[in-house]
């Protein structure tokens, strides 16, 4: 994956006080008492030594100059955060997938998750089929319609717009009858923005109205990634670590349209349960960045693993990017 980090220019910058330069040790006592000059030898001395004081005058304009330009132009690191429990195995890190720039996310909504709401995610076709993951599938009016085990009020419908446009429309507490004619009148108004037209009635009947948008859904339940880290626990499973841009207060009020099941800690902790994988997820802030940790394991072992989290030192990270190859 990416989602995807800032690379720094290297400059070599010569360091005065290396002893290559300058000798700090006693002068030898056979100078002590330097022959005498003639004129014209003196002469020839001073002109030599104002030459090198000119030099070295130089070389100290460049110095000076090539450590403004580098902290000017180059952000002081903060670092970024690491996974380092004791019984994990690093995997990979600094590994983003970047999300699709032609994409639009609107979550239509009633003010709360647990009121009826519909989400629509246009995106381009990939071409391959749509995986449903501990699902059951039911065939309504010609339209495959797709709910979690785990969220038996929850349904989605993936729909082909044409002119290689997708849209994946997902529903909590919609009648099916309703979420079918939603899903037929889509309908592609522009080509280039995959822009869609849809059936206003049926959003006007449950009181919805758009209340959160993005390019991409996961935008609203992770903010945008700055940086991933992966981890193995020791029985497999792999785990991973967003670190994100994004409105720590906003967050909060989006994730139970994707997460059932939530825990909420005093420490700022909250652990949850995804919707549409089943996956354990935590989520919590730090240092201005919005942090998740998600995988296949039970949330109260995922919310252990969150504890150890921390900031690694730029060398530590760059090191850690380098040094590991994911298969």
């Amino acid at each position: 994956m990416r989602d995807r980090g800032l690379a720094a220019q290297h400059i070599e910058v010569i360091n005065l006080d290396d002893p290559s330069w300058w000798d700090d040790s006693p002068p030898d006592e056979s100078f002590a008492d330097p022959p005498s000059l003639d004129g014209r030898s003196r002469r020839r001395r001073l002109v030599a030594a104002a030459v090198a004081l000119a030099l070295v005058a130089v070389v100290t304009i460049v110095v000076v100059s090539s450590d403004d330009h580098t902290a000017t132009s180059v952000p002081t690191a903060t670092g970024h955060f690491i996974i380092d429990g004791p019984e994990l195995r690093s995997y990979s890190a600094d590994i983003v997938t970047p999300r699709p720039t032609d994409a639009s996310y609107t979550l239509f909504a009633n003010g709360n998750p647990t009121n009826p709401w519909i989400s629509l995610q246009i995106h381009r076709s990939s071409g391959e089929p749509v995986a449903a993951l501990d699902s059951s599938v039911r065939k309504v009016d010609g339209r495959n319609l797709v709910t979690p085990r785990s969220q038996r009020s929850m349904t989605t419908i993936d729909v082909d717009l044409g002119n290689s446009w997708q849209a994946q429309v997902r529903a909590f507490s919609i009648e099916d009858r309703e979420l079918v004619r939603f899903a037929d009148a889509l309908k592609v108004v522009d080509l280039a923005k995959g822009t869609v037209q849809f059936d206003e009635d049926i959003l006007a009947a449950n009181s919805l109205m758009a209340t959160r948008s993005a390019d991409w859904a996961d935008e609203l339940l992770y903010g945008t990634v700055v940086t991933e880290m992966r981890a193995v626990t020791p029985e497999g499973a792999k785990v991973t670590l967003r670190e994100s841009m994004g409105d720590v207060d906003t967050r909060p009020a989006t994730l139970a349209y994707f997460t059932t099941g939530r825990v909420e800690g005093a420490d700022g902790y909250t652990a949850e349960t995804l919707i549409a994988n089943g996956d354990a997820i935590v989520t919590w802030a730090a240092a201005g960045r919005l942090l998740s940790l998600t995988g296949p394991v039970a949330t109260t072992e995922l919310l252990t693993i969150s504890r150890t989290v921390r900031m690694a030192d730029a060398t530590e990270w760059r090191q850690l990017v380098h040094g590991l190859h994911p298969d």
